[in-house]
């Protein structure tokens, strides 16, 4: 699956992974998953957190599942909330691509290894609307007001 598809939050893209173990794949979590945030506004206890929003019946029945950042991934974390996708550990993008059963012939590997052949088509950089071959990084780092529960809504 291409995760940057998703019409989710980078969060979702390439934090929730950090969430579950290695042998866990995206068709057993996501089907419950409306989206996944650092931080829930106003809730300061919650922050740099992994804040999975489930679904339930109806608004008022959602939940959050609220996890740690695992030690190991801190440093992760912190880059990718940087926007440095390129710079992730190895372990980490090993990780996030078994996660999304990624292949090198997909955009988050693209991405992840800043290989813009992989590109080849250019449909990334017109979904993006910028020209590719000219940022540090290929995909744009996370809007902040979009990674923060109940932010984007003030």
């Amino acid at each position: 699956m291409n995760p940057l598809n998703l019409s989710k939050t980078h969060t979702t893209k390439f934090i929730l992974p950090m969430a579950f173990d290695e042998n866990i794949k995206y068709d057993k979590v996501l089907q419950d998953i409306l989206d996944t945030y650092i931080a829930i506004y106003d809730q300061p206890e919650h922050d740099d957190k992994i804040i999975i929003l489930k679904d339930g019946d109806g608004i008022e029945n959602q939940t959050f599942d609220i996890h740690e950042v695992p030690d190991k991934w801190a440093d992760d974390y912190v880059k990718i909330l940087a926007g440095k996708y390129s710079e992730l550990s190895e372990e980490y993008k090993q990780h996030l691509m078994n996660f999304w059963e990624v292949t090198p012939k997909d955009y988050l590997h693209s991405v992840l290894y800043k290989d813009k052949s992989a590109l080849r088509n250019r449909e990334l950089e017109l979904k993006r609307g910028k020209n590719i071959y000219l940022l540090d990084e290929l995909w744009p780092e996370p809007d902040m007001q979009s990674e923060i529960y109940g932010l984007g809504a003030l």
